[in-house]
């Protein structure tokens, strides 16, 4: 679905899905399902996540959790796997889709991130 949001918003860009060269950490080539990042616009690479939105009872409040994010970090800028973050929420009201401003909202998983995201 924000493949086909891309194509609709930038009607003049080439936009097209990775051609499965990453490689994983141990080093044996991925499938397209597990791509760095999920389709190229213009030679900028795009990675979409989505998440339910969900309502926690005890704290009343509703939240959304977005994992298997991989960012650069500091030590090494140039690691992230992509230029653009997507993010697309589905909630009772429908299914609402962002691009990630690169600030808001950053959590650690500890030494499980590195690998995982």
């Amino acid at each position: 679905m924000a493949f086909e949001i891309d194509q609709m918003m930038n009607p003049t860009s080439q936009v097209c899905l990775p051609d499965g060269a990453d490689l994983t950490v141990s080093g044996t080539r991925c499938g397209l399902h597990r791509s760095k990042f999920d389709w190229l616009r213009d030679g900028r690479r795009i990675e979409f996540k989505s998440s339910k939105l969900i309502w926690d009872k005890s704290r009343l409040l509703w939240y959304c959790h977005f994992s298997h994010i991989k960012f650069a970090h500091s030590g090494c800028p140039l690691q992230a796997g992509f230029d653009e973050l997507w993010l697309a929420v589905y909630s009772p009201c429908g299914v609402h889709v962002f691009r990630h401003d690169g600030l808001l909202g950053f959590s650690s998983q500890g030494v499980g991130t590195e690998a995982a995201g």
